[in-house]
């Protein structure tokens, strides 16, 4: 069994643990944001009216995916491509039936992020297309002004809200017993966000009982959040692929991922 803490925003954090909760592990949910859909907007479906006139659809994230099917009037269109940024987003389409749909463009890793998704040949410039692009509200504009760079006519799809969340006092609590036993070994941290990072920091300067945050090990899913890690440090830093079967993957291992620590108290 391991325990882990949950920094994935929320409902995907509870959705994670209630995951790892059926393979055996015990897991605290500890969203620092909350994350909306704004599916059902009234701009949302000024625009969901004209989806099937685009040729492509960048799907940022798997909330992106769930929320643009949400705003979908009637179902998937056949004639729109999707491109997602890696296997959590993969996994998300595949739910929506998606997932092998001749058009479909996902990095072949071992990097899963925006660069790595605007280096496939078929972003190349130039492009004559009409690409719709699904994120967060007030997300990165990134990948919109690339694509419009290289030729795409781009329109974005703020299909969600990031809400900033306080973590509850008694999971405060929950997090301190387990930073504070023996018997169970020390929790996993499992970052996806450099913003996570920065609270999981603050967190551990603020509460003396929670001060030994930087001593157990982190999980995450990019390089430029292990070095955030590092630098506001955190000692046991391991990248790994996102998607809950590479997180799975990681814990359960023959090697394991910080063993020691992750598989301390092992039923």
């Amino acid at each position: 069994m391991a325990r882990l803490v949950l920094t994935l925003p929320e409902p995907r954090a509870s959705e994670v643990a209630g995951l790892l909760a059926q393979r055996g592990h015990e897991a605290l949910p500890l969203g620092f944001s909350a994350l909306e859909s704004l599916a059902d907007a009234p701009a949302a479906r000024r625009l969901a009216a004209g989806f099937d006139g685009f040729e492509r659809v960048v799907l940022v994230s798997p909330t992106a995916v769930a929320c643009f099917a949400q705003a979908l009037p009637c179902g998937w269109p056949a004639g729109l491509a999707p491109a997602v940024v890696g296997p959590g987003s993969l996994a998300a389409l595949a739910g929506q039936g998606v997932d092998r749909h001749p058009g479909l463009l996902v990095p072949p890793g071992p990097d899963f992020d925006a660069e790595a998704l605007l280096a496939l040949p078929a972003f190349a410039a130039p492009l004559d297309c009409r690409v719709l692009v699904v994120r967060a509200e007030g997300g990165n504009p990134r990948i919109e002004r690339e694509l419009a760079a290289r030729g795409a006519r781009v329109e974005v799809f703020e299909a969600y809200r990031r809400r900033a969340v306080d973590p509850a006092t008694a999971d405060l609590q929950r997090l301190a017993d387990w930073l504070a036993g023996h018997d169970a070994g020390q929790p996993c941290l499992v970052v996806t966000t450099v913003e996570a990072a920065d609270r999981l920091a603050g967190l551990a300067d603020a509460a003396p009982d929670l001060a030994g945050l930087r001593g157990a090990p982190a999980l995450t899913i990019h390089a430029r959040i292990a070095d955030r890690l590092r630098a506001l440090g955190w000692r046991s830093v391991t990248t790994i692929d996102p998607g809950f079967e590479a997180l799975a993957a990681a814990i359960e291992s023959d090697d394991g991922v910080a063993r020691p620590s992750l598989r301390g108290g092992l039923e």
